[in-house]
């Protein structure tokens, strides 16, 4: 079909929803559902007019659709939207734990997190990298990867201090959440080390297993501790938990990539 620009104008089409125009819709939602007008149109009828959709924040989205969502944005001055995926489904854990009334921070989040994410470096990318460009290349990369985690670390410190009560607890469907986040954002950050060890140092077996044990992420508004959550929600122990959580990242990363119910 061709590449769409990153956002594909949709004003010809007079299509809306809830009064206001669609005007505008990504790459992405093209790609799986835009080979026709009608196609799309039909699409977008089928998500928006029945009853598994949700007001989240000043959005529109869809409730099931798939890995991801379907979401209409506003554009602009508010009086139009923009067509997307939302990065992750409200019907699958972490997620489906969130309360209507809490989704939209969650939302924000995500959408945040999704934007800096760039999958988990390994030593073989360090010395390609050293290859083509030089340790220079090396260390601009990983510096880049570095602050990349130090972005989404602040992400999910704001993200728990909206969600602590008064007495800076958490709720549990919230403790559960965080939890999963302050995991994966170890793990990535063990990963970076690994690779970086690996590369100046030669390899030291199997990356670091703190994660499994008395491991804190320090917030502004309290901890979460992550040896607790661990016992709670992961099965199992060891390395092959640990590569476990790569493969779900790795999965996770391309079905952001792909139609969320198959499209073409």
């Amino acid at each position: 079909m061709g590449t769409w620009p990153t956002v594909v104008d949709l004003s010809g089409l007079g299509m809306s929803v809830r009064g206001l125009p669609v005007i505008s819709a990504s790459q992405e939602i093209m790609r799986c559902y835009g080979s026709t007008p009608d196609e799309l149109i039909e699409y977008v009828e089928e998500v928006f007019s029945g009853s598994e959709w949700a007001e989240i924040g000043v959005e529109l989205q869809s409730v099931g659709r798939g890995s991801v969502e379907t979401r209409l944005r506003p554009w602009g001055d508010a009086r139009a939207w923009h067509l997307d995926f939302f990065p992750a489904s409200w019907t699958e854990h972490p997620y489906d734990r969130v309360p209507a009334g809490r989704r939209a921070e969650v939302a924000a989040y995500v959408d945040t997190v999704a934007s800096i994410l760039d999958g988990r470096l390994r030593e073989s990318d360090l010395r390609a990298v050293a290859a083509e460009g030089g340790a220079a290349a090396v260390d601009r990369l990983v510096r880049g990867r570095v602050e990349r985690l130090d972005q989404r670390h602040a992400a999910l410190d704001a993200l728990h201090g909206s969600l602590v009560d008064e007495s800076l607890r958490l709720p549990r469907w919230a403790l559960d959440f965080m939890l999963c986040e302050v995991e994966t954002l170890n793990a990535d950050r063990e990963w970076l080390g690994a690779a970086v060890v690996a590369y100046h140092h030669g390899s030291a077996g199997r990356r670091p297993e703190n994660v499994f044990g008395g491991v804190s992420f320090v917030f502004t508004a309290g901890a979460v501790d992550l040896a607790r959550g661990h016992r709670a929600h992961t099965p199992g122990s060891g390395p092959a938990a640990l590569e476990q959580l790569v493969r779900d990242a790795e999965a996770k990363e391309a079905g952001l990539r792909a139609c969320p119910d198959g499209g073409a």
